[in-house]
């Protein structure tokens, strides 16, 4: 029945070619408003540069557009809350936002691409010893009008009351949400 439902909504908008916004809104924000994300976590800390695998999800619009306007000519961005658990040494868990901002360099609603900056804050577990830090992230985001979709993030992790000589720590972050 979920599938009939959605499937005659997709018909609906898609006979409706003028109206390409809300064909957009719908593949990109309705089918993603909540999302489930896998990934990997790249230390850039040595030279050896550990990966682990992240799991996460986020909820928020990926696209929010001026109706006033063209899509086209505006400036679109969009807002998440994201959270996302790190299987690494520390058992990373961060929790925070990201915000997308979507260029319009064609004519049509396609953007292939978009800048992504965020931040939040971080809990590492090790060892029974749980350390809060906090979190910067940039980068750019592909295909996010469809439901599958790739984050490319360079992470930066502070931790300012460690006291240890590795209170800041860079990372890769290449991310795949599904809807």
């Amino acid at each position: 029945m979920k599938k009939t439902i959605l499937c005659l909504l997709l018909m609906f908008f898609i006979s409706r070619a003028e109206n390409r916004p809300y064909l957009m809104m719908f593949t990109s924000n309705f089918l993603q408003l909540a999302s489930f994300h896998i990934g990997t976590d790249t230390s850039l800390q040595t030279s050896d540069s550990k990966t682990s695998l992240v799991l996460g999800g986020s909820i928020g619009w990926n696209y929010i557009l001026d109706w006033n306007r063209a899509p086209a000519t505006s400036n679109i961005f969009g807002l998440r809350l994201k959270y996302l658990y790190s299987f690494d040494l520390l058992q990373t868990q961060s929790m925070g936002g990201i915000f997308y901002w979507h260029t319009p360099i064609f004519d049509e609603n396609f953007f292939p691409f978009a800048f992504a900056l965020g931040g939040g804050i971080l809990f590492d577990t090790k060892d029974k010893f749980q350390t809060i830090g906090g979190y910067a992230e940039t980068g750019i985001t592909l295909w996010k009008i469809i439901p599958i979709n790739v984050d490319i993030l360079y992470r930066i992790n502070i931790y300012r009351f460690r006291n240890t000589s590795n209170d800041i720590s860079h990372h890769l972050n290449v991310v795949f949400t599904f809807f």
